[in-house]
């Protein structure tokens, strides 16, 4: 999702809102604080301070100092707080706010959803720091990652397959009138279950039947571990054979946040990833990988062939290198693989947003800070939880994953406390 879709959106007063606020919800949207909550919302409800002075840069391109962004940025704060859409906590001293449950309609256009924040589970667990890699990457990129896009995309392919159809006169007689309640849908669940009503001989859908039992469970699935894919594909195309079937030619980009992530994992990862494409109906991947990796272009036109391409996005470039050797193993090693290419990887540096806010000034804290900012971000990546507190920090990065499993039953120190212990060692807090 591109962030114009917000800069330019007209809003509206949410639905089901109490009578007595639709005063300060009118006065978020006239001074036009609306696309700041929605852009939060898309991006996990999690933002640093200095992420939202940047945000304010990109939404006000007049603004053309940091002072004026900060000054500017510091104003809406305080006004959304106000209001009561925000709130406000922080990390080593660093600031950072979050949606409160008026904040979270604007982005569904309802003040009855689901949304909700559980500060101190959001920020034990994963949720708080791929919050703000995504801000951090729509900072650096000008994109939103959002799991809508998954659902957006294989929607988008299937309007695309069904104007085709119409269009060159439904030869091969598919059920366009289920391709159109498919379109009327909302939920991958409510498409699948439609999917099983009938057989492919009952009713004729070809690719799309295959597409959403396939990928459309698949997705599903991403969304759970806060995966996602690209607002464009990597690859994409459509043909239509001489007798009217509709063959479909697509390679999503998949990220993947690696937030205490082992090794172990990512080969599991690729694992569930073949069986997933590999299983698709009708999907033909021989020597597929091959043709795309010479002439990309997913060859012969008669066939459907999807794959798919990761993109790693994480803190550590040394460790994201490490991950993609991983998941690379697969390229060139198997005629039937789905993997289109070597893995992507996006470091974005958030240390700095997390570091402790009162140590500045000499070249001597400097090295240190770095030092430490380096041995944080391994800390949070390579962990998931450790079991041993008073170890020194260099023994924590190190832990097997099974150690630290197998002691979570007895003392449990998350990531974030045990960066914060570590900081505190350090500058004598």
């Amino acid at each position: 999702m591109k962030l114009d879709s917000i800069r330019n959106k007209v809003y509206e007063i949410p639905v089901n809102i109490p009578p007595t606020t639709s005063h300060k919800y009118m006065e978020v949207i006239e001074k036009g604080y609306a696309k700041y909550l929605e852009t939060i919302d898309l991006c996990g409800k999690f933002i640093m301070y200095k992420q939202f002075y940047k945000l304010v840069g990109l939404f006000e391109p007049n603004l053309s100092t940091d002072e004026s962004r900060e000054r500017t940025g510091r104003f809406i704060i305080r006004k959304l707080e106000a209001l009561g859409f925000i709130a406000s906590s922080n990390i080593n001293k660093n600031k950072f706010l979050y949606l409160k449950k008026p904040g979270f309609s604007f982005a569904v256009g309802d003040y009855k959803n689901h949304s909700r924040i559980n500060l101190s589970s959001d920020l034990k667990n994963d949720r708080f720091q791929i919050s703000i890699m995504k801000v951090e990457y729509l900072l650096e990129h000008g994109e939103i990652i959002h799991s809508s896009t998954m659902f957006n995309q294989l929607m988008n392919i299937t309007n695309h397959i069904y104007n085709t159809i119409v269009k060159t006169g439904n030869n091969y007689g598919y059920s366009t009138e289920a391709i159109e309640r498919i379109l009327g849908m909302e939920d991958y669940q409510e498409i699948i279950d439609l999917l099983e009503e009938s057989s492919e001989f009952e009713c004729r859908l070809g690719i799309v039947r295959s597409m959403w039992k396939g990928l459309g469970s698949l997705y599903r699935k991403l969304l759970l571990q806060r995966q996602t894919v690209t607002h464009k594909p990597e690859y994409y195309k459509l043909f239509v054979k001489k007798d009217g079937e509709v063959i479909l030619h697509y390679i999503p980009n998949i990220f993947i946040f690696d937030v205490a992530h082992d090794k172990r994992y990512y080969k599991d990862k690729a694992a569930k990833l073949f069986h997933a494409f590999y299983g698709i109906e009708k999907n033909n991947l021989r020597d597929v990988q091959k043709v795309y990796m010479t002439d990309e272009n997913m060859g012969y036109i008669g066939e459907h062939h999807i794959g798919y391409k990761l993109i790693l996005i994480g803190t550590d470039e040394e460790v994201l290198n490490q991950k993609k050797a991983v998941i690379d193993e697969d390229i060139n090693v198997s005629a039937t693989s789905p993997l289109m290419g070597y893995t992507s990887i996006v470091p974005l540096p958030i240390g700095n947003y997390m570091l402790h806010a009162s140590r500045k000034g000499s070249e001597y804290q400097i090295k240190q800070d770095q030092m430490i900012d380096n041995l944080i971000l391994k800390q949070i990546t390579r962990i998931s939880e450790s079991s041993k507190p008073k170890k020194k920090a260099k023994d924590i990065s190190k832990q097997p994953k099974e150690v630290a499993e197998a002691n979570n039953s007895t003392i449990v120190e998350t990531n974030t406390t045990a960066a914060q212990r570590i900081l505190g060692m350090v500058s004598g807090d």
